[in-house]
This record gives structure tokens, sequence and C-alpha cells, in this order.
């Protein structure tokens, strides 16, 4: 029986021949560049066309495939086509996908792994920040040890994470607070430890919490759930439909109500009229009211009582008086029936004042004015009492509506 020699299929290529080896297939065409001035390198692949380079890093390794390269130090392509590790020990496999940082790995369908040690899978993904992961489809880690994942989302705060679906890929979908937290479709976390999950909801305050449905908490600690509520104060609550928390630590719930002062609580507010009556009340005070000095009472948040435009105001204001040491004339009560409305521009004017006629007060006199743009209420008070200092505490009791209603 004749003998046929057998042709080799790998050879040790190496221009030094001190170093270590490299090894490379023997083709007879289309064989995969290696670059022997370098060592330890393996280039199993092929090239049929492209720009591709080969295998050129000091050990790296090309296990098959067409048109990949393998340019860092260590790094290494399995096989697929027209991949690039190019990052120092990175890897790189499937079709089109890149590894730049050092230690990184991109995988899929044109993935890149930017960044040193950030991991790009799946289809078009981009991992950009140290450390970062993306996954999914055209998603986005572009922060420090960030996280996205799914279709269209972008995680570019630090340490943030976007989990879901957008349609505005790098606008919605986007968590770019550090910390952040973005789930469901085209939601938003732009704060610092902001959470948005449910859908278009969006969290724009240091740890807002958004959820539900067009949801928004933009004030520092504020929740808004249900659908299109809004929670703007600070440790702000919202719920139900189309409520508002505007006031700092205020709670509405139900449908269409509007807290809007601080720490009010605000149920739902419609009626059998196209409009939304709002109700409160406020505690104002001093201490230590000089004789015959107008001093302003200021209220339990040392803020004003600020108006809305294009509303009218029905109060009850009861001031209590009382001499700081507790002696010499007994306490004097003050009670002021007001109306009031603010236009659309928000000049303010007060087309009522009237002093309960039973109160009998000598000495002490409130005065009840407003500023406009924006309107303000002011209660000054200015005590001619008989000891040298006064204390002195109002409840406002206030009920406002729209100054145009529609019946029916």
């Amino acid at each position: 029986m004749a003998h046929r020699d057998q042709l080799p299929v790998v050879t040790f290529d190496n221009d030094d021949p001190t170093a270590d080896k490299n090894l490379r297939t023997v083709r007879p065409h289309d064989q995969s560049p290696i670059d022997n001035t370098k060592q330890g390198i393996v280039n199993l692949g092929s090239k049929t066309a492209g720009g591709s380079t080969g295998a050129t890093g000091n050990y790296s390794t090309i296990g098959g495939g067409d048109q990949n390269t393998a340019s860092g130090n260590g790094s290494t392509v399995p096989g697929g086509t027209a991949n690039t590790a190019s990052g120092l020990n990175s890897f790189a496999s499937g079709n089109g996908t890149t590894a730049f940082g050092q230690n990184s790995h991109s995988e899929g369908l044109a993935t890149t792994a930017q960044a040193n040690a950030s991991h790009a899978e799946g289809n078009q993904s981009f991992a950009g920040g140290i450390s970062s992961h993306a996954e999914g489809a055209i998603t986005t880690a572009s922060g420090t040890s960030s996280h996205a994942e799914g279709s269209g989302t972008t995680a570019s705060g630090d340490a943030s994470h976007a989990e879901g679906g957008s349609t505005t890929p790098g606008v919605l979908g986007l968590a770019s607070g550090i910390n952040s937290h973005v789930e469901g479709i085209d939601c938003v976390a732009s704060a610092a430890e902001a959470h948005a999950e449910g859908r278009t909801t969006t969290a724009s305050a240091a740890r807002a919490h958004a959820e539900g449905f067009e949801t928004t908490a933009s004030g520092a600690n504020s929740h808004s759930e249900g659908f299109e509520t809004t929670a703007s104060g600070a440790s702000s609550h919202a719920e139900g439909s189309s409520t508002s928390a505007i006031g700092d630590n205020s709670h509405s719930q139900g449908v269409g109500s509007k807290a809007l002062r601080f720490g009010q609580h605000a149920d739902s507010a419609f009626s059998d009229v196209t409009g939304v009556y709002q109700h409160g009340s406020l505690t104002y005070g001093a201490a230590g009211v000089p004789v015959g000095t107008p001093t302003e009472l200021v209220d339990n948040n040392s803020s004003a009582f600020v108006l809305e435009n294009a509303k009218s105001y029905a109060m009850e204001i009861r001031l209590l008086v009382a001499n700081q040491d507790g002696g010499g004339v007994s306490p004097a009560q003050i009670i002021h029936n007001v109306l009031l409305h603010v236009d659309t521009v928000g000049t303010a004017t007060i087309d009522s004042d009237n002093l309960a006629l039973s109160q009998n007060v000598p000495g002490h006199v409130l005065l009840i004015s407003v500023t406009s743009a924006p309107p303000v209420m002011h209660l000054t008070l200015v005590s001619a009492a008989i000891t040298q200092l006064v204390n002195a505490a109002a409840t406002v009791d206030w009920t406002e509506c729209p100054n145009t209603l529609i019946i029916g």
C-alpha cells in the first residue's frame, strides 16, 4: 500500500528563535495576519476581506473565525466575524464587537466594552464606565460601576441601574443620578439615589421615588404614585389620580386634590362643579412682641403664606394675645373674617376684612395685608399691652376656589 505524506495544519512562526513560539494555521490563502516580532501568539483564524490586523499582541489569541483582531497583550477572540480585542487581557466574540478597555469583555452583535473591566453583551450595547455592564439591545452603561439592561436604556450615573425600555435612548429610560435606578418604560431618575419605575415616571430630586404612570417626584425625599400625580414639595407624597403635593411635608390623595401648604393633607376634592376647592389650616406666631412695635407673625415653617393666581380665598383668622409673664391683663382674642382674590397675573386684593363685633381687644391691632407677584399674605401685630412684651398665636382656616367656575 502506498504511503502518502500528510501536510501540517499549524506551524510555529517566529522571527526570534529564542522567544516563545507563535502558532498559526497553514492555509493556502486567507490566513489571518500575525506579528512575528511578538511572542506567544496563537492565530487560527482567517482574513477573507477587510482591514483586520490579526493577532498582534504578545500572548494574544484568535481561535478561529474571519476578520478578527487581537491587538492587546493577552487579548482573546475565540471566533466569530470582525471582532476586535485591543485592550490588555480583553475578550471579544460574536459579530463586530469591540473590547477596548483593559480586562474588558464584549460579545454579541456590534457591542463595545470601552472602559477598563467593562462588559458589553447583546445587540449594540455600550459599556463606557469603568466596571460597567451593558446588556440587551442598544443599552448604554457610561457611569462607573453602572448597569444598563433591556432595550434602549442608559445608566450614566455612577453606580446607577437602568432596566426596562426606552423609546428615546439617551433621553428616556435614563438613570443619570449617582446610585439612581429606573425600571419600566421611558422612566427617568436624574438625581442622586432617585428611583423611577413604571411608565413615563420621573424622579428628579435626591432620594425621590416616582412610580406608576406619568408621575413626577421633584421634591427631595418625595414620593409620587398612581396616575399623573406630582410630589414637588420636600418630603411630600402624592398618590391616586391627578393629585399634587406641593407644600413641603404635604400629602395629597384621591382624585384631583392639591396639598399646597406646609404639612397639609388633601383628600379627593372634585365636587359638582368644574373646579377644585381647597381648604386647610395654618398656625402663625410670635414670642416677645414689644409694645407699639409692628411685628409680623410667621407660620410654623417660618415661611410666607403664598397664594395662587386666579383664586379666591375665604379666611377666618383667630388671634390670641397674652402677656408674656402671664399676669397683668387677661388674654385677648381677635377674630377676622377675610375675603380676597388673586388675578391671573398674581395681583392680590383684599375684598373685605370683617372684625367680629363681639371682640373687645383694647390695645391690640392685627393688620392684614397682601403683596402681589407673588401674592403673599402678611399678619402684623401692633400691641400696646400693659406689660412690656406679649406672645401671639394665630390660626388661619382658609378655603380657596377658582375665580371662574363652570356649573354642570
